[in-house]
């Protein structure tokens, strides 16, 4: 072949390329363990090198918690799209959940269940993970007005421990159309009960919703709900 018939190969521009191994990482690690899971095998399935791979992740640990991050983040993306701050508080969580659910979805199923429920994670993932539950519990404390009694902050521990297990379930089974307003009604009837009343406060001091928000990320990663899931 005469170098004037030679294929033109495109160069991507780092984003791109980013991009590219975060895909591909996702793929691998929603079948394959984060332990069981070599660099090796995601440059092969990115089409690319391991030395490529390093050029932008420092190691397995970071890529894996930027592909983690990157997920979260279209998640909140579309969440905070989808939001109507001027109606109920009810619908607004409810309309929050079913884009969770469509999300979850969306994903391979390996990597809707990492994202509903955490493993073995390592501490950079663990750090993304705490973060995006910050930020969403961060969101439900504006909606329900604010954390004013211990009660509320059971509730929102509650809330979040409920959805891990729950939506865990709901992947494995495939995520059944049929059962996603069943699973919403049952974590909104949940808060709804815990809470003692879907409340809306015009006025909560900031500083008490902003450190309600990180106690709750911290202490939902440090104690991860145990529960035996019930065979069908």
């Amino acid at each position: 072949m005469s170098a004037s018939n030679k294929p033109i190969r495109s160069r991507m521009v780092p984003e791109q390329r980013q991009a590219l191994i975060i895909s591909a990482a996702i793929d691998i690690f929603s079948t394959s363990a984060y332990e069981a899971t070599p660099l090796a095998r995601i440059a092969k399935a990115a089409g690319t090198s391991e030395a490529l791979i390093h050029k932008y992740f420092d190691n397995k640990a970071t890529l894996y918690a930027q592909a983690l991050a990157a997920t979260y983040r279209e998640l909140r993306e579309r969440q905070k799209d989808a939001d109507h701050p001027e109606h109920a508080t009810r619908e607004r969580i409810c309309t929050g959940l079913l884009v969770y659910l469509d999300f979850l979805a969306e994903q391979p199923p390996g990597w809707a269940a990492i994202l509903a429920h955490p493993g073995n994670e390592p501490q950079p993932a663990v750090e993304v993970r705490t973060n995006a539950i910050q930020d969403y519990a961060s969101t439900i404390v504006d909606m329900i007005g604010g954390i004013h009694l211990d009660r509320d902050l059971y509730a929102i521990n509650g809330f979040f421990g409920f959805l891990a297990v729950a939506c865990l379930r709901w992947i494995e089974q495939g995520c059944p159309e049929d059962h996603r307003h069943s699973l919403i009604d049952a974590a909104l009837g949940g808060l709804q009960g815990a809470l003692g009343d879907w409340r809306s406060y015009a006025v909560h001091l900031a500083s008490t919703h902003n450190k309600t928000a990180h106690h709750i990320g911290a202490r939902f990663q440090r104690h991860t709900v145990q529960t035996v899931l019930l065979a069908t």
